[in-house]
């Protein structure tokens, strides 16, 4: 007896032991911070400047959020936390799932050692995130802290890098293409009797998070930071995002990123996540060179395609960059740019050709070149470019089709101009919407009164019930592929029947419902469903050929 007690408890001990030294060695260190004193307030006689605390203040423009933060990087950490503590929370509850997808949960005991597979793969994560980011970070879940709003600092870690290393949500429409996100970046000069300008339109959807990307459509947000050691900017996001995804700085240098997927994408010690080090560019960048610079010393944690705009000079580069290459590309008049490289660095690369292979985006950047080889004289005809519904070939695309520049799945849609410091954010997330437009110059120079910016894009003229029926649709595809995943194939099929009475000719929905039919061997239905999508044009070209492959056989 005396044997087996001594057994278990070293047993014991050394388990013990161990896990304190797991946590230790998987843990962030927390950069000590704190939060400005005070209350959120408003001013009683102009209620309509927003909510201010400390030095910032956050107001709204329709559903669009302006925040303004300045201060040391402590300070507009505090102040973000602060005023948008539960927006943060929401986005960061959708955010979860892509974390979490980056370790598989298959094996004996895969769901109950997740978690703990998750903390040690990613425990290298903040050693590459250059400090003052990190104090960012902390500042701003302290803060949110003070708002009633426990957020978690090593989530926000994670979720800093979830676009780099995270993985698309297993019942997302991004899950078949191993995508999170899907960006357009479309390069415009304009040429008018105001004079020459160059504009930048952008269009954004994150179709592999969980709910498809609705918790940051619903929550846009306007960041204008002007930090005490760098420069003034202005980058377009949503609550809780510390880097950048599209900005542009006080020196008119724009940065627009895209996410990309590449075999030499590893977690290390040493990388920056790539919307911080977009953030980098816009604090410290004046002009293309330095920027450029900037990208290629660089440790980057993902692999990226940064597009650089300098409005200044009308001029514009693109950078391609990975963990373990670099191509730069600089060029003159219009371009369409996508979630690809096309540096011939890359061209070998198995992860890149299966992407291009699975997605439409070649087909809806060649659309998008032949929309921009027309000349344009104004921010409301680089407007209708978003709003194209037609393929290449000049045929019309069905409402959601991911071949098509317009996409009714964007959480984000604007267009800079990148000469007059104007920029125009679509109250919808997507194009079809109104345009308001923002003076970049008068909110960066933090002046006050009225800024006079330029007349807002009216809305399309199409209606949004078909819009929203789309979107719908998608949530119920959503779930129908969980319940496929689970293995209730009953439960999915009526799932995909919702989605399809909701949004007819939605090419996912389609498809999705005719490999239910195939899996439950209804050869009738499954050749009606997936006859249908390929006659409306396949947006999933992987799909496609099986597709072809089993109607022919």
């Amino acid at each position: 007896m005396r044997t087996w007690v001594s057994l278990v408890v070293l047993l014991t001990v050394s388990l013990t032991v161990a896990y304190i030294l797991y946590r230790r060695v998987s843990s962030y260190a927390h950069p000590d911070t704190k939060t400005p004193k005070g209350a959120l307030h408003v001013n009683a006689t102009s209620p309509e400047e927003g909510l201010h605390f400390d030095n910032a203040t956050l107001r709204y423009e329709g559903p669009l959020g302006v925040l303004h933060t300045s201060g040391t990087v402590s300070d507009v950490g505090a102040q973000h936390g602060r005023l948008l503590a539960r927006q943060i929370d929401d986005i960061q509850e959708s955010l979860r799932r892509n974390v979490t997808s980056s370790v598989s949960r298959d094996g004996l005991f895969g769901e109950s050692l997740q978690n703990i597979r998750l903390r040690w793969r990613w425990r290298t994560l903040d050693d590459g995130i250059p400090g003052h980011q990190l104090v960012e970070l902390a500042a701003l879940v302290r803060a949110a802290k003070k708002s009633g709003v426990s957020l978690g600092y090593e989530n926000m870690v994670r979720q800093s890098a979830v676009f780099d290393v995270g993985a698309p949500a297993p019942q997302s429409s991004g899950a078949s293409m191993w995508a999170l996100t899907r960006a357009l970046t479309l390069i415009a000069p304009i040429a008018s009797e105001q004079g020459n300008r160059l504009m930048v339109t952008r269009t954004l959807a994150m179709p592999g998070l969980e709910d498809g990307g609705e918790a940051i459509r619903n929550r846009p947000l306007l960041h204008i930071s002007r930090p005490a050691d760098a420069l003034a900017h202005a980058s377009l996001g949503y609550p809780g995002l510390v880097g950048v995804f599209s900005g542009v700085n006080a020196s008119s240098l724009g940065v627009f990123l895209h996410n990309v997927r590449s075999t030499d994408v590893r977690l290390t010690r040493e990388a920056q996540p790539s919307t911080l080090l977009a953030k980098e560019v816009l604090e410290h960048a004046q002009t293309l060179d330095e920027a450029i610079a900037i990208l290629r010393k660089a440790t980057i944690l993902g692999s990226a395609v940064f597009v650089l705009v300098d409005g200044s000079t009308r001029s514009w580069a693109v950078v391609e960059r990975s963990p373990s290459a670099t191509d730069v590309r600089q060029g003159e008049g219009s371009s369409a740019i996508v979630d690809t490289f096309e540096g011939a660095k890359f061209k070998e690369d198995p992860m890149l050709e299966r992407s291009r292979r699975a997605r439409p985006m070649l087909l809806r950047q060649k659309r998008a070149q032949q929309r921009l080889r027309r000349p344009h004289a104004n921010a409301g005809e680089v407007a209708d470019v978003l709003r194209d519904q037609t393929s290449s070939a000049g045929s019309h695309l069905s409402l959601g089709h991911r071949a098509a520049i317009d996409d009714p799945q964007s959480v984000q849609s604007a267009i800079f101009d990148m000469s007059s410091m104007v920029l125009w954010v679509a109250e919808t997330g997507d194009a079809s919407g109104a345009f308001r437009a923002i003076d970049l110059r008068h909110e960066l120079a933090g002046e006050s009164g009225r800024s006079a910016p330029p007349p807002d894009i009216k809305a399309s003229e199409e209606s949004q019930g078909a819009r929203q029926a789309t979107r719908e649709a998608r949530a119920f595809l959503t779930r129908a592929r969980a319940a496929r995943n689970a293995g209730k194939r009953g439960r999915a099929r009526e799932l995909a029947a919702a989605a399809l009475a909701r949004s007819p000719t939605l090419p996912e929905a389609l498809l999705l419902a005719g490999q239910l039919a195939q899996d439950d061997d209804d050869e009738l239905a499954g050749r009606a469903l997936l006859q249908r999508f390929l006659e409306l044009g396949a947006d999933d070209l992987r799909a496609k050929e099986q597709v072809e492959a089993w109607l022919g056989r």
